[in-house]
């Protein structure tokens, strides 16, 4: 098999330096900096630029971050599928296959750092059926053609395919959800480049998807370690909506006042004009920051948690969010060595122990569950299979 990966690699930094351009070149409306310059005062805060900074560099240099932090994400997911690789003896030809997924699976997030401010998926608005970074990835490279640029054979277009659009559903199923008893079943020269899969290729791709989807998400964990994904921010964003200043100080028990010096406002009535409004973290009544009752009903029922849908809501906090991050992780876990990883590495522990101790009744419980629930649990009901779930084994 011609291995090209480092040409592929050569033709994915040249994307990422053309994304880079185009946030660069980017012209913004009026407008669109006023309702924005929050970012700024964050960035300030944090120490990362200057205070004499435009609000218009800043939002670029916000999204320049971003890109970097998915390139780090990308490179350690590729360095991880490896190790994996390695670890069941998969065969050299797969593990190409593999190593070209992994680069690839989030292809669609640097364009989204083009355009937007966040990764949040709430920001895609079904244009042309797309509806999250995973999908939109798997446009640009093969609706619109990008793919080809990588020089890849075409016969493992549909495979590469189903893992960049698929590496990000809440839950996998159907054929996606199939595990192999054999790992000499992975066999890439199987695959034919049909998007109709026989029952061979369908074992492949589902081996395919779920490695790079296991990686992906404990990486996602370990960023909180990293100091890339911090457990604390600075502030708690309030989706606005015809609230006044004064309703959104009563729901974080915070003054005016303080609201309005964070958010530099010279009067209330600024708030109008406003799509958002934050509050600081070390000024707000912090039981504010509760995760709703129905958000733990669904955690500890293992219920999927639908993180669109929560992070358009009004209460939507970085606390949630990692509430969120427990269930969907640690209940897709498709490969038992990963839950074992996570429980040599003291993972969730150390992830808790980031959490200053003013912060920790609100996610105590949260982890307690997880480990004990969600990582001790499963690994002795899977003992040494393979799978954390051996259901739909062929």
């Amino acid at each position: 098999m011609n291995n090209n990966y480092e040409k592929q690699k050569e033709v994915f930094n040249n994307y990422i330096d053309e994304c880079r351009k185009r946030i660069k070149d980017t012209f913004f409306k009026k407008d669109y900096l006023e309702q924005n310059k929050n970012i700024k005062n964050n960035l300030v805060k944090n120490g990362k630029i200057a205070e004499n900074t435009s609000i218009e560099d800043s939002i670029k240099f916000e999204r320049l971050q971003m890109i970097d932090i998915k390139i780090n994400h990308t490179m350690r997911v590729v360095e991880d599928v490896m190790k994996m690789a390695e670890k069941l003896n998969i065969n050299i030809d797969f593990s190409y296959v593999l190593k070209v997924s992994a680069l690839l699976h989030d292809i669609g997030r640097f364009d989204q750092a083009t355009w937007n401010n966040s990764f949040g998926e709430v920001s895609y608005k079904d244009v042309d059926g797309i509806n999250n970074h995973a999908q939109a990835g798997y446009h640009i490279l093969f609706n619109n053609g990008r793919i080809d640029d990588y020089q890849i054979d075409k016969r493992f277009y549909p495979a590469i395919g189903s893992v960049v659009y698929n590496h990000g559903n809440p839950v996998l199923t159907g054929d996606l959800a199939l595990k192999v008893d054999d790992i000499n079943k992975l066999d890439v020269s199987k695959l034919t480049g049909s998007k109709e899969l026989n029952d061979g290729e369908k074992i492949i791709v589902s081996a395919l998807v779920q490695m790079v989807r296991d990686v992906d998400m404990l990486d996602i964990l370990y960023q909180h370690l990293t100091g890339e994904f911090p457990v604390i921010r600075n502030d708690v964003s309030y989706k606005l909506n015809g609230e006044s200043l004064e309703d959104v100080a009563k729901h974080f028990g915070i003054s005016t006042k303080d609201l309005m010096e964070y958010n530099h406002m010279t009067n209330e009535e600024e708030i109008n004009s406003m799509k958002s409004i934050s509050a600081p973290v070390d000024k707000i009544d912090l039981k504010s920051l509760t995760v709703p009752q129905d958000i733990q009903e669904k955690f500890y029922n293992n219920e999927n948690i639908d993180l669109k849908e929560i992070m358009a809501r009004k209460d939507w906090t970085f606390i949630n969010g990692m509430w969120w991050r427990l269930n969907h992780f640690l209940n897709n876990i498709n490969f038992t060595s990963n839950l074992d990883i996570i429980r040599e590495n003291k993972l969730l522990e150390r992830i808790y122990n980031q959490y200053p101790d003013e912060f920790k009744f609100l996610v105590k419980d949260a982890f307690e569950f997880a480990q004990e629930k969600l990582v001790e649990e499963k690994l002795k009901q899977a003992d040494s299979n393979i799978y954390v779930n051996e259901n739909k084994i062929l």
